[in-house]
């Protein structure tokens, strides 16, 4: 576990609100950024990933925005630094998992020594029209999903040459998966569905070739304060 920016991420966000506590933060947090990511995707300032995050405005006004600004950078520079599940092992340390969906994120080192073992080890075989295709059920936060990319990545594959699909019935893990794969640039669709039943609520993608073109400094110019500021006039 990444030991420093964990205790620092979780500072913020206990700092942040004196009325809340962090699992509360938490979740406002992952609601704010990947609300923020999909504006910054789309380019448009009236779209939402969920529409509740301007409904609970009194709450919003007791937390510290600027806090979240400044967790907001310490998430990129921990996944820049060493691109990981993240946000996953802040949910569990927060004690954020949910008994009843028996939720025990895979290790990101399990993961890693998983997408070693089990994937194509030369990219020659895949094109554009005819990617390589993972897809990973109940994803949780993506452990597995972001050490796939990562091992494609190092064997030479180009963004267009894979296609990642993950599902969960968790709304936090859709958009914590979400937010890890817009800032890592991974290739993907996600499902916001009950993988056993395939009810499915909600559909987001990354798109590779757009993202690619972003500077990571941009990041900067996008405001969780700005953002729920925004939000909150609207």
């Amino acid at each position: 576990m990444d030991s420093k920016y964990n205790t620092e991420f979780i500072k913020l966000l206990s700092d942040a609100s004196p009325y809340a506590n962090t699992r509360e933060v938490f979740s406002f947090f992952i609601n704010s950024a990947s609300t923020m990511l999909q504006r910054f995707q789309n380019e448009l300032f009236n779209v939402t990933l969920y529409p509740n995050l301007a409904e609970n405005r009194e709450s919003h006004l007791k937390i510290n925005l600027h806090k979240l600004d400044e967790a907001f950078i310490i998430l990129n520079k921990a996944l820049q630094e060493r691109p990981h599940d993240f946000l996953g092992q802040i949910y569990m340390e927060l004690g954020k998992g949910e008994k009843q969906l028996g939720q025990t994120f895979t290790p990101n080192g399990i993961s890693e020594l998983m997408s070693l073992l089990c994937l194509p080890t030369s990219p020659s075989d895949y094109t554009t029209e005819n990617p390589f295709k993972i897809y990973e059920p109940a994803c949780g936060s993506g452990s597995i999903s972001i050490q796939t990319h990562n091992t494609l990545q190092k064997r030479g594959f180009s963004l267009t040459q894979y296609e990642i699909l993950a599902e969960d019935i968790s709304l936090p893990c859709v958009k914590m998966i979400y937010i890890q794969a817009m800032m890592l640039d991974i290739p993907m669709t996600i499902h916001h569905k009950n993988t056993l039943t395939w009810e499915l609520w909600y559909t987001l993608k990354t798109n590779p070739i757009l993202i690619k073109e972003m500077s990571k400094t941009h990041f900067g110019e996008y405001r969780l304060s700005k953002l729920l500021q925004t939000l909150e006039q609207g």
